[in-house]
């Protein structure tokens, strides 16, 4: 979800007493930054989670989707089994009737059942194909839901990865002037008490405001300003997932 952060210590041996106060400022830079490394790294690995989850759920869709196709088939063979039994009864049938005649219409009959089977293999090839469809998008959005609830309860739980998520939102609309913050009751406590955390990712002075809303569903935030409307949200994310995972079962499929 984010770039990993990398820091780099510049320190000497050579530097004493002068430096002893900004060692202790760099220190608690670079601490921050490790803290925010691991959660952006937690927030990554959840994020790898859920697409794998999603995927293996296609997988089994497929895997389901084979074996109805497959019972299909089976039933195609025995309907062919059928067939070549009617065929044979008709062609006794003409002979008794007579020769001639009989063997027209066992003509008839043989190409009636060949139609038959056709229309029978064209409309299970049909099925098939609905019913892979159906269960892959189905079991695809079901497994996303999973995951985003998963992810929610994690949020929910740590605080500090969901402010990871409000700081990123912050870094993408730093350029913004009058920031209104706008987050879950759930974690107004949490992040008012980071307020001035988050207003040194600003590059200048901003009027920054932090305010719950109720309306808010999951654990995401919203950025209202001058310059417009930002949304930043794990279900977002997971949105994002399932958007390109639908599009390669489209192309699958196509």
């Amino acid at each position: 979800m984010s770039r990993i952060i990398k820091s780099h210590y510049t320190e000497t041996h050579m530097q004493e007493k002068k430096i002893i106060q900004i060692k202790k400022i760099m220190n608690e830079q670079n601490e921050s930054l490790f803290q925010e490394e691991s959660v952006a790294s937690d927030l990554n690995r959840l994020l790898m989670e859920a697409n794998q989850k999603a995927e293996a759920i296609v997988l089994e869709a497929q895997k389901q989707a084979d074996q109805v196709y497959l019972k299909i088939q089976e039933e195609v063979k025995q309907w062919d089994k059928e067939k070549q039994i009617l065929i044979e009864e008709a062609r006794q049938e003409g002979y008794l009737i007579g020769k001639e005649q009989g063997a027209s219409d066992s003509k008839r009959e043989y190409q009636h059942m060949l139609n038959l089977a056709q229309e029978t293999m064209n409309q299970a090839k049909k099925e098939y194909q609905s019913v892979v469809e159906k269960s892959e998008f189905t079991i695809l959005n079901l497994g996303i839901k999973v995951a985003e609830k998963i992810m929610n309860q994690h949020l929910d739980e740590n605080e500090e990865d969901y402010l990871f998520i409000v700081k990123k939102a912050i870094k993408e609309a730093r350029e913004y002037k009058n920031i209104e913050l706008h987050i879950p009751p759930l974690h107004y406590s949490f992040v008012l008490t980071h307020k001035k955390e988050l207003m040194s990712l600003f590059p200048r002075e901003t009027e920054f405001y932090i305010y719950p809303n109720d309306e808010l569903e999951g654990n995401g935030c919203v950025i209202e300003s001058s310059n417009g409307r930002l949304v930043a949200s794990v279900d977002e994310q997971l949105e994002q997932i399932r958007i390109k995972l639908q599009e390669i079962l489209e192309e699958d499929l196509s």
